[in-house]
């Protein structure tokens, strides 16, 4: 009797690791790519045009960035792009001769903020682990409602990480985003 409930209860366990929600959530992607923004309709932004846009690393100081974005023929062209760090999840910026070795990207951590800066930095934070994209583009297990593209610190729109819990409107210069997948050919 004790047998058959121990094999019972070992399929029991044996069905549902192979139904886990843990599985990877990830959607196919390329090996090297751009991240391009698509604004999520519906949304009245006073300030630039956030669509169509490339994210690229703003520089802010000596080998350190923070996440902006540009159209196709700024800093964001071909000769840079993201890929996946598959042994930490982690989301990885570089550009052609780089010989310093790739920049990290980290969400930065702001207590009780709805939005938060993204760093691309090789002197900053370690790569925040996590990233994956699904079918509406880039994720993170710690930005809870995705991505926000503002009119804010620098000459080109920054990109934030939305944390969700807003005591009211998004700022005027904000459209929240997708950050989709381009191919680098």
């Amino acid at each position: 009797m004790l047998l058959a409930a121990f094999a019972s209860l070992g399929l029991t366990l044996a069905s549902l690791t192979s139904a886990s929600p843990l599985k990877p959530r990830q959607a196919s992607h390329p090996d090297r790519f751009h991240l391009q923004t698509q604004v999520y309709p519906g949304i009245n932004d006073s300030g630039t045009n956030k669509n169509g846009l490339f994210v690229f690393s703003y520089h802010t100081g000596a080998g350190l960035g923070m996440a902006a974005a540009d159209p196709p023929t700024g800093p964001s062209d071909e000769n840079s792009w993201f890929y996946f760090n598959d042994t930490d999840t982690g989301l990885y910026w570089t550009y052609t001769n780089n010989t310093i070795g790739p920049w990290p990207t980290a969400l930065l951590y702001g207590p009780y903020q709805a939005f938060n800066p993204i760093s691309i930095s090789i002197a900053g934070e370690d790569a925040t682990p996590g990233f994956f994209f699904n079918q509406t583009g880039l994720q993170s297990n710690l930005s809870e409602n995705g991505w926000l593209a503002c009119d804010w610190w620098y000459q080109d729109p920054q990109i934030f990480a939305f944390n969700g819990h807003l005591a009211g409107p998004l700022p005027t210069s904000c459209s929240r985003v997708n950050l989709v997948p381009v191919a680098v050919t």
